[in-house]
């Protein structure tokens, strides 16, 4: 089960209790938009195999006001559902937001997801996290992967399928950091999220 509310309680070092909060209300709008009821099941695919039950706090009319650009509410919620799927089935938490890309360090992904197990750290991880924040320094936090989070309100398999591809050729501009990198697409139509490793 996904509790969409569990990223509003501050547990991913990346995303705050504020910042969780809005971003789970934005996919439960998506959600409720499309038809769905609490306890709907979401399948992912790809890389990971696993149907999870989603709950929710039912939106109230405001917020389906305050939601009302499609594009920022399905981006914002696909990011609720990404950073959940990457703490249950992936074994990480968001740790930092990602900075638009520059000519001198491309990024083209979202967030860091990393742990504060500094047991086993190796250099790339080492060379990643020295570069990111003092931020991280403060909590023992490594980076150890990246994630590229995409969106899309009702498609098909094609139209998911192709949102993928595009989605990985734009996270490979930072694959000389030599991290691991995941895309995360979710389609909240039927609903289903595609994973998959860059």
């Amino acid at each position: 089960m996904l509790d969409l509310n569990e990223l509003g309680h501050g547990a991913n070092p990346g995303i705050s209790a504020a910042k969780g909060a809005e971003l789970a209300e934005a996919a439960a709008v998506c959600m409720e938009e499309q038809g769905h009821i609490q306890g709907i099941e979401m399948a992912v695919r790809g890389l990971i195999q696993q149907n999870h039950r989603l709950d929710w706090t039912p939106v109230t009319r405001q917020a389906h006001r305050t939601w009302d650009d499609n594009d920022e509410a399905t981006e914002d919620g696909a990011a609720c559902i990404a950073a959940l799927i990457a703490n249950h089935d992936i074994g990480q938490t968001v740790i930092i937001r990602a900075r638009k890309s520059t000519p001198q360090q491309p990024t083209g992904f979202d967030y860091w997801l990393g742990d504060n197990d500094t047991d086993t750290v190796s250099d790339a991880e080492r060379a990643a996290t020295r570069s990111l924040s003092s931020l991280l320094a403060e909590e023992n936090l490594i980076a150890r992967m990246r994630l590229e989070v995409s969106g899309i309100r009702n498609g098909d398999d094609s139209v998911v399928a192709a949102r993928v591809r595009r989605k990985v050729r734009q996270i490979g501009r930072s694959n000389a950091l030599g991290l691991p990198a995941y895309v995360v697409v979710v389609e909240f139509g039927r609903p289903i999220a595609e994973v998959r490793e860059a």
